[in-house]
């Protein structure tokens, strides 16, 4: 009996990590998008003030 409560997530750590690790990797994405998408548009010309209002409007 006792082998069988600690292999089961009674208090839910397993899918609040999985949640977590989710949320990270999201925000992770998301700084690494914007500055591949800000590069891109410094390369086109766009003036940094521009490029940088558009990256926090969206």
């Amino acid at each position: 009996m006792l082998e069988n409560s600690l292999s089961e997530d009674t208090a839910g750590y397993d899918r609040f990590m999985t949640l977590y690790a989710r949320k990270i990797a999201g925000g992770v994405s998301a700084i690494v998008g914007s500055v591949a998408l800000w590069s891109f548009l410094s390369a086109l010309g766009l003036s940094e003030m521009l490029g940088t209002a558009l990256l926090l409007w969206s």
